[in-house]
């Protein structure tokens, strides 16, 4: 009763009392949390110690090894003003921060600044001038947008030399942190072209992107005109000139066999220059022609695809520039019915403005039936003995009596012939062949002029003398 009549007796005499001495138990409270915060955020550069000892290393691998071994992250402000690969020696064990930097920088003209656990390293001016307004510029935010200014989601964005980015929001927004001046960044996107800025002082960067038009520039030639490859849709094939023109054929249609998917070409003759049929994707019509339609600059050929000349044989394989084939039914609607089995289309070169060029080939070689080509035939003795054999045989069949007078004077004694005259090594020779092509091409502004001529010697392999 006397403790309770004392506390009545106190807050009556004093009613301000209690509510005061909250105040100051609270006040207490809050400074000892910021000395303590304030102790906790200097304590780890004053308490942490450092092993190093190293022979001859530059100074980047110092700073790397302290960055291991500690919390402890550099932020520096130009390689320009600190020498990175300045190679120094250093032995410490056990030892704070501020020693190991004052080891490693001695005799330089190198301050730093420490923060909790970053360290800034730069020269003296600029750490009190400009060191702060260097790590607040340090992160960089922006746009990414496309040609018409729509924003483009998902571009990444990488630190160049390094694995740090991130990639644009929906909206085509970004933010990097902790990046230094001299950090690039490098943009990049599906079918776009890739940019690399450098962020120097900026805390903004919007940037927009450009369309990437490299491969989708690829022309092909259909009907009367061309086309980019990536707005068509139907079945073309496109060869390049230089696989035809490197092989020693006396035609086009021959360069071509095995070169296109879906190409047939058969040599219907042994002529010289003679032609072949061709077929796309098989035979389409059993009353007309399968042969495919051939068009060269723009002019549709008319040949009737005679055995004896091809309408490829018409161009010189030195002066094309471009060959297509168009296979699917769809060639009919620019070239009508005569489209149906297919279009090969061919552009021959032209003459580029501002130039003069000049240009000869020849190429030459000789053609031979191989042994394993001849056919198998019999000699004069195995002639003049199956013959033989023939009449005998015909008499004992038929049931009359044969007798050597009956047997051709020619083919009664086989063994005394011998192997007689081998006729299809005489027919068959070995054919020199020989080619020569020469071109002359000149363009102004006015003028574009393109001159060919070639000259061709075939011999066939059998033939007299």
């Amino acid at each position: 009763m006397k403790n309770f009549n004392e506390k009545i007796i106190w807050e009556n005499s004093f009613p301000n009392a209690l509510k005061l001495l909250r105040v100051m138990k609270l006040t207490v409270f809050l400074t000892l949390i910021s000395v303590f915060c304030i102790f906790a955020g200097e304590s780890y550069s004053q308490t942490k110690k450092l092993t190093l000892k190293m022979e001859n290393a530059k100074v980047e691998d110092v700073l790397a090894t302290i960055e291991k071994q500690s919390e402890f992250y550099f932020f520096i402000y130009s390689e320009k003003v600190i020498d990175v690969e300045r190679k120094v020696s250093i032995d410490i064990k056990n030892e704070n921060i501020e020693t190991v930097l004052n080891t490693v920088f001695e005799g330089t003209n190198v301050a730093y600044s420490i923060d909790d656990r970053l360290i800034i390293l730069s020269t003296p001016e600029l750490i009190s001038n400009k060191a702060q307004v260097v790590w607040q510029q340090a992160t960089v935010s922006g746009k990414v947008t496309d040609a018409s200014g729509q924003p483009l989601p998902g571009v990444s964005i990488v630190i160049e030399g390094t694995t740090q980015g991130t990639i644009t929001n929906a909206d085509g927004e970004y933010t990097l942190t902790d990046l230094s001046p001299e950090a690039t960044l490098v943009f990049s996107f599906v079918g776009m072209r890739t940019q690399e800025i450098v962020v120097g002082n900026q805390t903004t960067i919007n940037v927009t992107m450009e369309e990437e038009v490299t491969e989708l520039e690829e022309v092909v030639a259909v009907g009367y005109g061309t086309l980019q490859r990536n707005r068509i849709s139907t079945s073309i094939t496109s060869l390049e000139p230089q696989k035809v023109t490197v092989q020693a054929t006396s035609s086009i249609d021959r360069s071509l066999e095995g070169q296109i998917a879906g190409l047939s070409i058969k040599q219907n003759t042994g002529a010289p220059g003679g032609g072949a049929i061709m077929e796309i994707r098989g035979s389409s019509s059993i009353g007309a022609t399968d042969q495919p339609l051939v068009v060269i600059d723009g002019v549709p050929m008319l040949n009737p695809y005679s055995k004896f000349q091809s309408p490829l044989s018409l161009v010189n394989k030195d002066d094309i520039k471009s060959i297509d084939i168009l296979k699917d039914a769809s060639a009919t609607a620019i070239y009508g019915s005569r489209g149906s089995n297919g279009v090969i289309i061919i552009e021959t070169k032209s003459a580029e403005e501002g130039r003069t060029q000049f240009s000869f080939s020849a190429e030459g070689g000789l053609s031979q039936m191989m042994p394993v080509e001849k056919l198998d035939l019999m000699n004069a003795q195995e002639y003049a003995q199956w013959r033989k054999e023939v009449e005998f045989e015909a008499g004992e069949y038929y049931g009359y009596e044969v007798t050597l007078d009956d047997v051709p004077e020619e083919y009664r004694y086989p063994e005394k012939l011998g192997e007689g005259t081998d006729w299809q090594d005489i027919l068959t020779r070995v054919a020199p062949q020989q080619n020569y092509n020469l071109s002359v091409s000149h363009g102004t502004d006015d003028f574009k002029g393109y001159f060919s001529m070639s000259y061709r010697n075939e011999r066939g392999k059998v033939g007299l003398e």
